[in-house]
């Protein structure tokens, strides 16, 4: 039964089209399915606080948590929520910390450039 179940909710996906960048561009790709059964209030704040205290193994990739980010404004400012009601909280701490050194205090530890820089300059624009 649970493969039955896996089957269907890995193919109700297949008919939507992935959309990327919605708001930053390079991140934040999701899928649009269509109206959604619970529409967010237009004149609500919605709040959300991200936790982020892991990191990519590879240093040369984009923290996923990061990503994780961007994922969210691009799925809620799809349905229409305007971006000023959202108000987003990122915590970094643990092995994330080091996500916003600048890329010459990155470069010193791991001999690359930031690959986090980008996006956190993104997401400060956006929150």
């Amino acid at each position: 039964m649970k493969r039955i179940i896996y089957f269907v909710l890995l193919t109700s996906y297949v008919g939507f089209a992935q959309q990327t960048g919605l708001i930053i561009e390079n991140f934040g790709n999701v899928y649009r399915p269509g109206k959604t059964q619970l529409p967010f209030e237009e004149d609500k704040e919605y709040k959300v606080i991200f936790d982020v205290f892991t990191d990519n193994i590879d240093k040369n990739k984009v923290n996923p948590k990061l990503t994780a980010v961007a994922n969210y404004l691009s799925t809620y400012t799809q349905e229409e929520l305007p971006k000023e009601n959202l108000k987003i909280t990122v915590i970094l701490h643990g092995f994330a910390t080091k996500n916003a050194l600048n890329d010459d205090a990155y470069k010193k530890l791991f001999n690359v450039e930031n690959p986090n820089s980008t996006l956190i300059k993104e997401l400060r624009c956006q929150c």
